[in-house]
């Protein structure tokens, strides 16, 4: 998190596409820092940053089930001008004590105009596997 470091995280958030606010999701919640988690979620309220963003043990630890190899375009890429976009991701939890569990998730992602922010308007778990 460079621009976290230099003080650029809402000048990278505000560029940055659907895939990549998913990625920066993904390393905040590993890191338990809640400061990135401020800027994927479109609303500050939203509860669910606020139950990932916690440093209790119970939380888990995810990780992508398959790494990408370069910028390849995948299911549920945003087609340019589109404000809304669902991206099913498949993704290994770790919590303390138990097998790591795959699953997974639907990131629905939104933005308010096609020059604007992508944000994620929310998650929910389609299946475990």
């Amino acid at each position: 998190m460079i621009r976290k470091a230099a003080g650029r995280l809402n000048e990278a958030f505000a560029a940055a596409t659907p895939e990549d606010i998913i990625e920066s999701f993904i390393v905040a919640v590993n890191q338990r820092d809640p400061e990135p988690l401020k800027y994927t979620f479109s609303r500050p309220d939203h509860p669910q940053p606020a139950c990932l963003s916690g440093r209790d043990e119970s939380n888990p630890g995810v990780r992508p089930a398959e790494q990408k190899r370069g910028k390849e375009k995948r299911e549920g890429s945003a087609a340019p001008g589109s404000l809304t976009v669902e991206y099913p991701v498949q993704l290994i939890l770790h919590r303390s004590g138990h097998r790591p569990e795959k699953q997974t998730f639907t990131f629905v992602m939104h933005r308010t105009a096609p020059n604007a922010p992508w944000k994620i308007d929310g998650m929910n778990r389609i299946s475990p596997h």
